[in-house]
């Protein structure tokens, strides 16, 4: 499960960790309008369950994650969730 925490000019993504035991880390994708294509925001994969989103003020965010094993091999994405910074 994906959840996330909206404060001033951040977004605090948390999640449940993958049981895989050659878990690699995860990348956390974001989309927003006009064209709500989501795009990788971490370009190297966290390895921590959690992520922080420094964006604008007031602007509405899709957000997924994948996991990723050190094969190279991607999970499907997470559910998406929307957030807004305060």
């Amino acid at each position: 499960g994906l959840n996330g925490v909206a404060t001033d000019a951040q977004i605090n993504l948390i999640w449940e960790p993958s049981p895989g035991a050659d878990l690699a880390g995860y990348f956390v994708l974001r989309a927003q309008a006009p064209t709500w294509e989501f795009q990788k925001i971490t370009t190297q994969p966290v390895t921590d369950a959690s992520y922080f989103d420094k964006v604008a003020s007031g602007v509405k965010f899709l957000y997924v994650v994948e996991a990723v094993d050190k094969a190279g091999n991607v999970s499907e994405n997470s559910e998406q969730i929307e957030q807004t910074a305060r």
